[in-house]
């Protein structure tokens, strides 16, 4: 059991049993690309490559009924337009996020939207992978900004993912 969903009265309430869960890891960011950066890589973590896990996410994740949506990331007016992919049975956390970035209509998305970023949702790897620890891996690539989530807490986490991508997408812009 990851977390408790309860329907209240202004939407609904996620409530985690174990107490590591209702917090942000502050060691849960690990990059797994070979640009600059000052943070962890995966690879440097864990002792082995990420396309691999890479790999068995997008294999787990075609067997699930999927939550879709779109956004701009970090910011409304110029952030990256972006996806996330979800699980539906984290729909809460989807949801969670959604209303963190706030959500595109995807019947008014514009002609010209294309995902620059996507947030893959898999929460069972950090039981199978990640020793029950969460993490966020972010796989900056020269069109797709990729950030993997091994976790279920919308937060900080996936807030500062979502900015990260925005921050990263706009340098790339800038020059």
């Amino acid at each position: 059991m990851e977390a408790w969903v309860c329907r209240v009265r202004n939407g609904i309430s996620a409530n985690y049993p174990e107490p590591y869960m209702r917090r942000r890891d502050p060691d849960c960011m690990v990059i797994a690309d070979d640009l600059p950066t000052n943070k962890e890589r995966f690879s440097e973590r864990f002792g082995y490559d990420f396309a691999e896990l890479r790999q068995q996410t997008f294999d787990w994740l075609k067997t699930q009924e999927l939550a879709l949506f779109t956004f701009k990331a970090g910011s409304v007016a110029d952030g990256p337009d972006a996806v996330v992919v979800a699980p539906a049975n984290a729909g809460f956390f989807a949801l969670g996020l959604a209303l963190l970035q706030d959500i595109l209509n995807t019947e008014t998305l514009p002609r010209d939207f294309k995902p620059e970023a996507v947030i893959y949702v898999a929460p069972p790897f950090r039981h199978t992978h990640f020793n029950g620890k969460q993490y966020v891996v972010h796989r900056r690539g020269p069109d797709l900004y990729e950030m993997f989530s091994y976790n279920l807490y919308p937060g900080p986490s996936a807030k500062k993912g979502s900015t990260g991508c925005s921050s990263t997408w706009a340098s790339r812009r800038t020059g």
